[in-house]
């Protein structure tokens, strides 16, 4: 993977992290920002068709709208972060907690650092 391609992953799951992160309380909306997200990682994972519930997974738990149920903001929110989880594995990520700590901080990255600041 050339270093721009991985910079490129990089950014797309630290995007991916914040909606996970965020859609407890305030559920993703069904935009086409998160749908190029989900395609482009899919598509970089190699597309494996028998793999794609996790992308489909991530999306809605992201995704599902604010409800009575017990609990409800913690569901979305861990259903989320499991299907990240997966996506971070698929794409040659793992996703552990130095990894995941590495994507908060690329959210948190001044625009300056928004291509040339990202080093893992």
């Amino acid at each position: 993977m050339t270093l721009l391609r991985e910079q490129l992953v990089r950014k797309a799951l630290a995007a991916l992290s914040e909606i996970a992160d965020e859609c407890g309380e305030r559920p993703a909306g069904k935009t086409l920002s998160l749908r190029f997200l989900l395609m482009f990682t899919f598509a970089e994972s190699g597309a494996d068709p028998k793999l794609k519930w996790i992308w489909d997974s991530f999306w809605t738990e992201a995704t599902t709208p604010k409800s009575d149920r017990a609990q409800d903001a913690y569901i979305r929110g861990t259903g989320a972060r499991s299907a990240l989880a997966g996506i971070c594995r698929e794409v040659g990520y793992p996703p552990d907690t130095d990894f995941l700590r590495h994507l908060a901080r690329q959210r948190e990255a001044s625009p300056d650092q928004a291509i040339e600041g990202d080093h893992a």
